[in-house]
């Protein structure tokens, strides 16, 4: 019987605390913010390359339009990994899957502007297809 008096005490006390919070103008939570509507960026045509995979432990180097260029790593047969990105003035990168059969990066330039790129290797390990697609707000 005392277990169950003591812990109805810190009961009390926690729901004290809250009132209190509450009335003190105190919020547990943040306020919502106010809806954001999301910027849709118009895509150009899309540059498509095919070139033969850079064969285990080698690298190449691919432009990534005006952003910059990425250096690709082939690490075994079924495997790409984003070795190194070189980034064009005023530009900023994000990887977004690093490594895998296929690999992608978004870049971010002057307000509203991207460049996505990704690297993909075909089923047998012996051709790579670069896709780079430049995107902006539309005017």
């Amino acid at each position: 019987m005392f277990r169950w008096h003591a812990r109805l005490g810190w009961f009390a006390l926690f729901v004290a605390i809250e009132l209190l919070g509450i009335r003190a103008g105190v919020t547990a939570y943040a306020a919502p913010s106010a809806p954001t509507t999301p910027t849709i960026l118009a895509c150009g045509a899309k540059q498509v390359s095919h070139v033969p995979a850079p064969g285990p432990k080698r690298t190449e180097t691919f432009a990534a339009g005006v952003a910059g260029e990425v250096k690709l790593l082939q690490t075994d047969d079924n495997t790409l990994t984003v070795k190194s990105v070189t980034l064009s003035s005023g530009w900023t990168d994000t990887v977004t899957v690093g490594s895998g059969s296929s690999v992608r990066l978004t870049f971010s330039g002057a307000p509203q502007e991207q460049v996505r790129f990704v690297g993909r290797l075909n089923p047998t390990a012996t051709r790579l297809t670069v896709t780079v697609v430049r995107c902006s707000e539309p005017a």
